[in-house]
């Protein structure tokens, strides 16, 4: 089996039941982790870059994000973007929208830009997430304080959704109309689903 195939294995294996990637998407998604890989060495955009443990870490997780999101979810920002995560496999994952990869840092937001030639729906910003002014549907995240992608969804959004650990997701939930989702293969990280807390 090669590199390719154990990756795409491995996002079927997961995503079984909850999101099905044609070959075009599994195909755009082995390319980003060849060009994350590429850069890791000069740019240290992540420390989970083995193939197994990335291919679970990053692109399953950001998928089973996608899973969730709501139908009429046209316009999505993902906040604090670094590597694409969850940004670029929910673009991918859904390819009727447009996702805006919000990334402050100019080098992630290189790689950004050459990674969104990848996929025609992603849009790179090299602004910090209070500069936004896009009109959204959802804003996301992940390894980002959630108060910021929470304040993003406030001002521009009607949903959210992060990538979090079951715990603060659920003391997250009791405060916000919030749904915790445990990942199917990993109880203890959850994504946090909900509507937009106005008035807070």
């Amino acid at each position: 089996m090669t590199e390719s195939q154990r990756f795409s294995s491995i996002l079927q294996d997961k995503l079984c039941g909850l999101l099905s990637l044609a070959p075009v998407q599994l195909g755009q998604l082995w390319a980003h982790y060849e060009l994350l890989r590429a850069w890791n060495g000069r740019l240290n955009l992540t420390s989970v870059i083995e193939l197994d443990k990335a291919a679970v870490r990053h692109y399953a997780e950001s998928l089973f994000l996608a899973s969730l999101l709501p139908p009429s979810a046209l316009r999505i920002a993902d906040v604090g973007s670094g590597a694409g995560f969850p940004g670029f496999p929910v673009a991918v994952a859904l390819p009727g929208t447009e996702v805006f990869l919000i990334e402050s840092d100019q080098r992630k937001a290189a790689f950004l830009r050459e990674a969104s030639d990848l996929s025609r729906n992603v849009r790179v910003r090299c602004l910090r997430a209070q500069a936004l002014k896009n009109n959204l549907d959802v804003v996301v995240g992940r390894a980002v304080r959630p108060a910021e992608i929470l304040n993003t969804a406030n001002r521009l959004a009607d949903c959210f959704g992060i990538l979090m650990s079951r715990k603060d997701a659920d003391l997250l939930a009791a405060r916000y109309s919030a749904e915790v989702k445990p990942l199917p293969w990993d109880e203890e990280s959850a994504a946090l689903i909900g509507l937009v807390p106005r008035g807070t």
